[in-house]
């Protein structure tokens, strides 16, 4: 605890927290103070509840559910409320989650209650109040703080997106809300010339995401990078161009394509990202997925490893940490912070989302990353045909690890 405090910035506090069998233990540390409380919840209790709100985001058949405002408000007040005054003057909440608590982004709690009828755009989300940050576990934290400056030399930016996986085969537009979802296997055919091995299963299992491709080049654009350099799509998005990379030069590392968990796929004993199908990239001496042991062999320097249109900020249950194993890794490779998709997005909201935080970090060069990240979720809200104001549009991406710049 000594350690933390000792790690905080002035304007800043973490909450951690431990799902016990029969009760929840909640740590609330500041530089000068710290509280702690016992909360007489069970896991199983904190689980359901979870569970309800993340249905209420999910947008996988195309519809916006009513989101359960009740159960987020009184998730706040079971975890956050009993000492909110400790950090009620700081300016970024790091939360420590554990197991379940890890599913769902802390900013979207409600800090009282809210009548649905009054709309999503008045509702007092945590995320106005505060910027938050989410952390994978103390020591992640202590040693991030720890780490040497970045270099001051750097390119701002480099890409990997909407990768070849099945040729014109299925090249099908995603539509307006992202496929995360894998084929069946009964009816994904292995690809021309395959062998069926862990790598044709994924990508005849794999949906296009040509979306992907548009929010890089904007992301791109907002960080004033060379697209034509600076970008990998389509049949460029292979393993070996990533492996080949100077990633430690760059200060954005940004990749838009499916997340794997292990047993995913038959064979597959290890995160994974998907990139392009060496059949159709001329990338024959790799597999065309990118797993966490070899995430673990890169170089990185980044401020942001951003992953989108995947399921990687999703707790995976392993050791009880918040960040799956892929996103650990990157951690492990040099990246800073982790800009990380929890569930399937609305492809237009998440550009808008994504490209805002960059967009902001650029025009005021002191805007810290969990700062930018919380005016681009304000700025979505107020924004948009739709009720983008809905935490399943602001909400999908969580910011992990240092939420300073």
């Amino acid at each position: 605890m000594a350690e933390i405090q000792a790690a905080l910035k002035p304007d800043e506090a973490v909450v951690a927290l431990y799902s016990a069998h029969d009760r929840t233990y909640v740590w609330t540390l500041t530089p000068q103070r710290a509280g702690f409380q016992v909360v007489a919840v069970e896991r199983q209790q904190l689980a359901a509840d979870v569970a309800r709100v993340r249905s209420s985001l999910d947008l996988s058949d195309g519809t916006v559910k009513k989101f359960d405002a009740e159960r987020a408000q009184a998730l706040y007040q079971l975890l956050l409320s009993p000492d909110e005054a400790l950090w009620a003057s700081s300016k970024l909440l790091n939360v420590i989650p554990h197991g379940a608590l890890g599913q769902i982004p802390f900013g979207l709690l409600l800090t009282a209650a809210h009548q649905s009828s009054a709309g999503n755009a008045a509702a007092p989300w945590l995320i106005r109040r505060i910027a938050v940050a989410q952390q994978s576990s103390a020591s992640s934290f202590l040693a991030l703080r720890q780490r040497n400056p970045s270099a001051a030399t750097r390119e701002n930016f480099i890409g990997f997106g909407d990768p070849v996986f099945m040729g014109g085969k299925h090249a099908a537009a995603s539509g307006k809300i992202r496929n995360l979802r894998l084929v069946s296997p009964v009816t994904a055919s292995t690809p021309e010339g395959g062998t069926g091995n862990v790598a044709g299963d994924a990508f005849a299992r794999l949906s296009p995401l040509p979306d992907t491709q548009l929010e890089l080049e904007e992301m791109a654009r907002a960080i004033k990078a060379d697209p034509r350099k600076d970008l990998f799509l389509g049949a460029r998005a292979t393993e070996g161009n990533v492996k080949r990379s100077r990633l430690a030069g760059y200060r954005v590392v940004a990749f838009a394509t499916h997340g794997l968990v292990p047993g995913e796929l038959v064979g597959l004993d290890q995160p994974a990202l998907a990139l392009a199908n060496p059949l159709y990239s001329n990338d024959k001496e790799n597999d065309g997925l990118l797993t966490l042991e070899e995430v673990l062999g890169l170089r990185l320097d980044a401020e942001w490893v951003v992953l989108s249109a995947c399921n990687t900020g999703s707790s995976d249950g392993l050791q009880g940490e918040a960040v799956s194993g892929l996103g650990r890794g990157f951690f492990f490779a040099g990246a800073r912070s982790l800009l990380v998709s929890n569930w399937a997005v609305e492809t237009v909201s998440a550009r808008l989302l994504t490209t805002g935080v960059f967009k902001l970090q650029m025009e005021d060069a002191g805007l810290t990353r969990a700062e930018a990240l919380r005016r681009s979720m304000l700025k979505l809200m107020s924004q948009g045909e739709i009720d983008y104001a809905h935490p399943a549009f602001w909400a999908p991406f969580t910011l992990v690890g240092d939420g300073y710049r």
